[in-house]
């Protein structure tokens, strides 16, 4: 089973700090200039999956940017993960003001060193040391 990359961390309270940073965030665009454009979040800031049933978590994050999508009445674009068998990719998504997903966007060639480990396939132990695809 493939677990987002918060629910791997050794900070068991990663996914909640990240989950709610988020919320905070985005709940402070319409003070900031309004919602006629999309709240963009940064790229390595939502560990999880929008399209994943594998963890509990991906569930409160789905709910989260639906829910924020649709009462702010705003796009939402997000990096997250996505699940393809047993493919992992680092995938951006954009969605709708009704909370629908309307496009993605999935990175084919990761970053070494930063959004994967090479070798780590092959030596068991450089799976620990960091990076999106350990």
């Amino acid at each position: 089973m493939v677990q987002p990359y918060a629910a791997r961390s050794r900070d068991p309270m990663l996914a909640s700090h990240i989950i709610e940073t988020c919320r905070v965030l985005t709940l402070d665009v319409p003070q900031a200039g309004g919602t006629d454009r999309p709240v963009v979040w940064p790229e390595g800031g939502t560990p999880f999956s929008l399209n994943s049933r594998h963890a509990p978590v991906d569930e409160s994050f789905r709910t989260l940017v639906t829910v924020l999508a649709t009462s702010l009445h705003t796009q939402i674009l997000l990096n997250d993960y996505l699940f393809e068998g047993q493919d992992e990719f680092n995938n951006m998504y954009l969605v709708s003001r009704s909370g629908a997903i309307i496009d993605n966007y999935k990175k084919m060639f990761l970053l070494a060193f930063g959004e994967y480990i090479p070798f780590s396939d092959r030596v068991p132990f450089l799976r620990g040391l960091g990076g999106i695809g350990t």
